[in-house]
């Protein structure tokens, strides 16, 4: 899912500059006590060595990010027969605070055998037309990239993208046919339909299941082959076509 900011303006980021700052953070593992750790690396992979891929004036990176991953349940069984073995040889009830001491010291131990969790981000940069772009599950995944980005040029003001109308708005206006689709987009044939996946609605999809009975999947609907109307109220509806 595309997530843009807005630079401040129309400007020129020379590839060579931004290739040198970059390298400033480029990826490296985590180190034995290291928990996580981000760099960049070279948006093409094995094809080139380059942290910065430019063509026609736009700029395509890709940030790595690597978790160290600790089975939570692994960590407190041992927490708990380390203060156990304390207090049966001691003689005393070992409290909260020296336990997060001793996981800690648990995790420090366990950390250069943990298994590596490896993402990467992918963005890029229009400085001519005043663009960020970031290929990201979810707007905290942009920010984060977009903050180590700043971090790695010294600055970079963006904000969100100022729209006339809400995108909702002009995607049921596409379907109701009450605004013009663009020269440039064509409607499919096929469409899901899907409620928010709320707080209630995690609880019932861990609670359904084959014994229960109960459908797990959210509310929802799948169309194929069906051709979008509009009606008298504000929601588009769908006829089979």
């Amino acid at each position: 899912m595309p997530v843009c900011s807005v630079l401040p303006s129309p400007s020129i980021f020379p590839a060579e500059a931004l290739e040198e700052k970059l390298q400033g953070d480029a990826f490296k593992p985590c180190g034995p006590q290291e928990t996580t750790r981000q760099g960049w690396v070279p948006p093409l992979g094995k094809h080139s060595d380059m942290l910065v891929h430019s063509t026609n004036g736009y700029h395509l990176i890709a940030l790595r990010k690597e978790d160290k991953i600790l089975p939570g349940s692994v960590v407190k069984e041992i927490v708990e027969e380390r203060a156990e073995a304390i207090e049966i040889e001691q003689s005393r009830k070992v409290r909260r605070k020296e336990k997060d001491e001793i996981k800690e010291q648990v995790m420090l131990e366990m950390l250069p055998q943990a298994f590596s969790q490896n993402r990467r981000s992918f963005a890029y940069l229009a400085p001519q037309d005043g663009l960020l772009v970031v290929d990201a599950g979810s707007s905290k995944q942009a920010e984060d990239l977009a903050s180590f980005l700043r971090k790695s040029l010294g600055s970079l003001p963006v904000r969100p993208p100022a729209v006339e109308q809400a995108p909702a708005f002009t995607f049921t206006g596409w379907l109701n046919e009450s605004i013009d689709l663009p020269g440039t987009i064509e409607l499919g044939t096929e469409c899901e339909l899907k409620r928010p996946v709320r707080r209630r609605w995690r609880g019932a999809l861990q609670r359904a299941g084959p014994e229960s009975g109960r459908d797990p999947q959210p509310p929802g609907r799948r169309h194929a082959g069906h051709q979008a109307v509009p009606d008298l109220g504000r929601q588009p509806v769908v006829r089979a076509g």
